[in-house]
């Protein structure tokens, strides 16, 4: 075999192409990274710059008013509430206690007994004695019925402030005639009577009737009393007296 002869300066140009080639292939993996990471970095900066222009947009006045329309629209349910619960007006009746203490005064003897309330859809308030109730009758009219006796009653009634007094005593003197000889009582032994614009009565054999006009807290009443002549009857009279005495008006 003949041996090749290749110059020496040829050999080493061809061993320094070779060894550039290799340095070039480890190369470029490195060169060909380092565009890719800056791409990658490059692309994700204008992706958080859109996301911060999008939560910019969030935070717009229009959307500030939305969230402040939100927050008006939570507390408005509160002002409601507080409007609802505001306090209602209390009348007078509304804080009366459903008992009192009624003097009862008979044969000049002082009895203390516990009354129960009543209130009219007249307008008046009074406490009845144990044994007597109270009861709307018809409009206008309220009776006082006790377990004593059924045929003992009293009736209630508001007058107008313009009824005409000689009229209202007219009517009470006709009223009474039906019984008998009308008689008017001007020596009333309870003091609280005493003042009263009328006071007629009249019997027969079996009932005694009582017409009395009183004005009190300045609103006229017609108490007209139907006392039977029964056993009972002796502590009637008194008892009426007594309930009377506790009629106010509601303000």
């Amino acid at each position: 075999m003949k041996s090749v002869y290749i110059p020496l300066k040829i050999l080493v140009s061809m061993m320094l192409l070779l060894l550039s080639a290799a340095c070039s292939a480890k190369e470029e993996p490195v060169t060909e990274s380092k565009p890719a990471a800056e791409t990658r970095q490059t692309t994700t900066e204008p992706e958080t710059s859109d996301n911060n222009k999008q939560n910019s947009q969030e935070t717009t006045p229009e959307n500030k008013q939305d969230r402040k329309n939100t927050t008006t629209k939570q507390t408005a349910p509160d002002k409601k509430d507080s409007t609802v619960s505001a306090p209602s007006p209390i009348n007078k009746a509304q804080t009366l206690p459903k008992h009192k203490d009624v003097t009862l005064i008979q044969e000049g003897m002082k009895e203390t007994k516990q009354g129960t309330l009543f209130i009219s859809p007249q307008g008046y308030y009074l406490y009845t004695l144990p044994k007597f109730t109270a009861s709307a009758e018809e409009p206008g009219k309220d009776i006082i019925l006790t377990s004593y006796d059924e045929r003992h009653t009293m009736r209630i009634e508001l007058l107008s402030k313009d009824a005409s007094l000689p009229k209202l005593i007219e009517n009470a003197k006709e009223n009474l005639s039906a019984l008998g000889q009308v008689n008017e009582e001007k020596n009333v032994s309870a003091p609280f009577f005493q003042t009263a614009k009328a006071y007629f009565f009249a019997s027969d054999n079996k009932t005694t009737r009582i017409i009395i006009i009183q004005e009190i807290a300045g609103t006229l009443f017609r108490f007209t009393l139907t006392v039977a002549h029964a056993e009972s009857a002796e502590a009637m009279v008194p008892s009426y007296w007594a309930m009377i005495k506790t009629i106010g008006i509601q303000k």
